[in-house]
């Protein structure tokens, strides 16, 4: 799942991806490309949330930006 969050922590966009696990070759993970939606973003600051989940762990990742 990605998520952008504002700066009130509203969620302005979401989206799912699943991935099989046969796509899993070996332990360094999974290539994911997510195109951030830069036109239907007003300026200010944001959260990047990134959400993977299996059926026994989750990870999550957040990464702030700013758009001007």
């Amino acid at each position: 799942r990605t998520e952008i969050l504002d700066a009130s922590g509203a969620v302005v966009t979401v989206a799912a991806h699943t991935v099989a696990a046969a796509s899993f070759h070996d332990a360094a993970g999974h290539q994911y490309k997510y195109n951030l939606p830069l036109r239907t973003l007003v300026p200010g600051e944001y959260l990047l949330r990134i959400v993977a989940s299996t059926a026994r762990s989750t990870v999550r990742r957040d990464v702030r930006f700013v758009i001007h």
